[in-house]
């Protein structure tokens, strides 16, 4: 009885240790607590890869757009999902930098999900979400790095060098970014 009894312990021990690596504990109400990314002065601009423009996202109409559309631009490419309670957060903080800056012609937001079509409308459409959204498959140029790593947050310049690149949850509608993505225009 004893071996049964530690047994048990065990795989449940091990259970809670497996479930706590895969559910965040991060609150969509949390967004409040935020904080800005620590982006740096466009002249301490570091340019990592430049960007793979050989790539295919797709609108939640179903049309199909190559990332070489948005060449020329400033772009704001940001990875999420349904179920990540970090995107979540962050998600009205996206929407709010998109409303002050999407007036500018020279800037872009492509939020993209690997996720269905389904799940996704659903989700936009029950928070009232208003960001250009974008679904793509699991094959995401490696410049971006790998799908598990959500919300993965890019910034590109108009010469399609990645100028920065966030992993994790932050507060975008702060005035530092609106800052750094309009010196880039």
């Amino acid at each position: 009885m004893k071996t049964t009894s530690r047994i048990v312990l065990f795989f449940l021990s091990a259970a809670l240790a497996v479930t706590h690596l895969f559910i965040d504990p991060v609150k969509p109400e949390a967004a409040e607590e935020l904080k800005p990314p620590l982006l740096p002065y466009i002249s301490d601009v570091q340019l990592y890869d430049q960007t793979d423009y050989n790539w295919t996202i797709r609108r939640l109409n179903g049309e199909d757009v190559g990332l070489s559309k948005f060449k020329n631009r400033v772009v704001f490419l940001h990875f999420w999902a349904t179920w990540c309670p970090h995107c979540k957060a962050q998600m009205s903080s996206i929407q709010r930098l998109y409303e002050s800056l999407r007036d500018k012609d020279d800037i872009e937001f492509i939020i993209a999900s690997y996720q269905d079509q389904e799940t996704v409308q659903k989700y936009i459409s029950i928070k009232k979400i208003r960001l250009p959204i974008y679904l793509h498959k699991l094959a995401v140029p490696p410049v971006f790095g790998p799908r598990k790593r959500i919300p993965r947050t890019f910034i590109i310049d108009r010469t399609g060098h990645i100028v920065y690149q966030h992993i994790g949850a932050a507060k975008w509608d702060d005035e530092s970014v609106l800052k750094f993505l309009e010196s880039l225009l």
